[in-house]
């Protein structure tokens, strides 16, 4: 069975929605693509919010557009610790393997993928990783050996950095980690990330071959570029430890991989 039936949810066709929230002036920018609604955690702030699902070439003529739109408008974004970016990665039609098996590949590179998306979203309140929040993974594994779906949606997940209760809403996971940014190609570079992670967690048989194959590549920057190609390279220009922060992740993916025995007739 497959996430949407699991969790009867609509079909959405997307593959990824995108949220940025954004503090400045001359913000409210309506278009095509976007809503603009207010953010009362902002100051002089709004959110614009994809209107629907998209692919990834539609989200970086959409980025583009917005872009655009601002500019003519003389907008001005300022950096601000209460802006985020959420990005939505549909997994409707991935088997609960699959999802975990994203997840798990997901948790190895989490260190990783959360500096490229700023210093200052390490260790931060609305975007907990594995190693801030030890109860994010023993949920996840409770999931896992119980079949409960409670354990994925329970509200303590929804400001991890992978966020599991929008499985309950949309059919998606979501994605909190990348800060507020004015440069909209950032944007697009991660969830180009997220989304190319999802497919190529699916050339893996279980969550347990991606800790195996982390194993057998060795491990460190090999790994990584088996999981987001070309794209790698951003990760390793803001890591210097990326050979500890990949270990520390697959450590802490590893409770969930081996949260039962074998994933055969999962």
């Amino acid at each position: 069975m497959n996430i949407r039936n699991k969790f009867g949810v609509g079909k959405t066709t997307g593959a990824i929605g995108i949220e940025i929230e954004a503090e400045g002036r001359n913000l409210f920018v309506r278009t095509e693509e976007w809503d603009v609604v207010g953010d009362g955690s902002l100051e002089d702030g709004v959110e614009y919010v994809l209107r629907e699902p998209t692919s990834l070439k539609g989200a970086k003529s959409a980025l583009v557009s917005l872009q655009e739109a601002l500019a003519g408008r003389g907008a001005v974004l300022k950096q601000s610790a209460r802006t985020s970016v959420h990005v939505h990665v549909n997994v409707q039609s991935l088997s609960m393997k699959e999802m975990y098996t994203f997840v798990t590949a997901y948790l190895v590179l989490e260190g990783a993928l959360t500096r490229f998306c700023g210093k200052d979203r390490e260790g931060n309140l609305f975007c907990l990783r594995a190693g801030d929040a030890e109860y994010r993974v023993a949920s996840l594994a409770n999931a896992v050996r119980t079949k409960d779906l409670d354990y994925l949606l329970d509200d303590n997940h929804r400001y991890s950095a992978i966020n599991t209760c929008s499985l309950g809403r949309f059919g998606s996971l979501e994605f909190r980690a990348m800060r507020g940014s004015a440069d909209f190609n950032t944007i697009h570079n991660w969830a180009a990330m997220l989304l190319l992670l999802r497919n190529k967690s699916r050339l893996f048989d279980s969550p347990q071959d991606i800790i195996k194959g982390f194993s057998l590549s060795g491990g460190g920057e090999a790994f990584l570029r088996k999981l987001v190609g070309k794209r790698a390279s951003l990760l390793i220009e803001v890591c210097p430890d990326l050979d500890e922060l990949l270990f520390n992740g697959m450590r802490q993916a590893q409770d969930v991989a081996y949260a039962i025995p074998s994933w055969e007739n999962y």
